[in-house]
């Protein structure tokens, strides 16, 4: 089914005589920071326009064109910087078609892994060793970013792309928490805990599912951290949100298995726009307004006949952060006679290492 996912326009937060004060906030900064408080609340899920000040078009393709050009490397090649090597720590690093898993069954894609540098400066990690008892091999997310030397533009291209998101990341969450109407208190908090993200930043290609394939290239999941933004080529038909139903139908799928939906609900088409990312809240937004947001369940079932590349961006809370509901939101949903979903706060980093343990097999494991 066609997207009806909402679009916001974010160039309102990237003017140059913007400013972050509550006091001087503008009126198009309060209308875009409501829409998206709706788009928050009705899908988890909206397109995101207005940042071509940022980030450039050029800068875009640029990252799809190195991506495309390391995918169409020979395999042996492309594993020298694969999660089996030495240099990795089981985490960063190429992953071949199968080794990643979702909901335990290894999706039908392959792709490169990076993260933010490991914190080593932080309270939590300082101490901590960073390699495997007796050999080099790095602990997970311990090593370093592995980048390909071919194409030679690689790094340079991904690298100031990351630099443009991260920004952008700080924007989005100052305008989403602007949006809530949480006390500056909560506001200052959220911001601290998310200044120094542990973002990260795939490359991901697909091939088109084989018709005897019965699953799906990237299974049905949620996102961890804040928000996940997404470029990709302009393949469509691809990326799938589960999203409330617009009819009485029952809910279908493309596959004709795996549906995974609920009644009132059915998979929507995500397909690209023009100058448009696909942004997403992830499950710490869950935790921060007690459930008044949702983190949306979606997937990827690639069945045309190229081959997709996608590279989403997941601009994440401190490694070292504490997520807890944020009490405004709490009273305000108590008064207002709405589900309060008060859930046990956790540390960002502790999370993510709780998931990243279970995300990859060996290809000979999934078969």
């Amino acid at each position: 089914m066609s997207s009806t996912l909402p679009i916001v326009d974010i160039s309102p937060y990237l003017s140059p005589t913007s400013d972050s004060s509550p006091s001087s906030l503008t009126p198009s900064q309060l209308s875009c920071s409501r829409s998206i408080h709706s788009a928050c609340l009705s899908h988890g899920f909206f397109y995101l326009t207005g940042f071509s000040s940022l980030i450039p078009h050029e800068l875009q393709e640029g990252v799809l064109n190195v991506s495309r050009a390391f995918f169409e490397l020979p395999l042996e090649e492309k594993e020298r910087i694969g999660l089996d090597s030495i240099e990795s720590d089981g985490a960063r690093g190429y992953q071949r078609i199968g080794e990643n898993v979702t909901m335990g069954k290894s999706d039908f894609h392959e792709g490169i892994d990076f993260y933010r540098p490991w914190p080593s400066s932080t309270a939590s990690s300082s101490s901590a060793p960073t390699t495997a008892v007796g050999t080099n091999k790095p602990l997970p997310l311990r090593g370093d970013n592995l980048y390909p030397s071919n194409p030679s533009s690689f790094k340079s291209t991904i690298t100031t792309y990351i630099s443009k998101l991260q920004q952008l990341g700080a924007i989005l969450v100052r305008a989403t928490l602007v949006g809530l109407e949480v006390t500056s208190e909560e506001e200052e908090r959220v911001l601290r805990d998310t200044k120094d993200s542990f973002w990260v930043f795939r490359t991901i290609g697909y091939p088109p599912l084989p018709g005897t394939h019965d699953g799906v290239s990237c299974g049905s999941h949620k996102d961890y951290g804040c928000y996940t933004l997404l470029f990709s080529d302009r393949t469509k038909g691809a990326l799938q949100v589960l999203a409330p139903s617009s009819s009485s139908a029952p809910p279908t799928s493309p596959s004709g298995k795996e549906g995974g939906t609920e009644e009132g609900q059915e998979w929507i088409d995500a397909d690209p726009l023009p100058n448009c990312l696909v942004v997403n809240i992830g499950e710490m937004w869950e935790i921060w307004t007690a459930g008044l947001y949702k983190s949306t369940t979606h997937r990827v079932v690639h069945r045309g006949d190229n081959y997709r590349i996608s590279v989403p961006f997941f601009y994440e809370p401190n490694f070292d952060a504490k997520v807890e509901p944020l009490e405004s939101l709490v009273e305000k949903m108590k008064a207002e006679g709405k589900e309060v979903e008060k859930k046990e706060g956790v540390v960002y980093g502790e999370f993510l290492m709780s998931k990243v343990a279970g995300n990859f097999v060996k290809p000979s494991d999934s078969e």
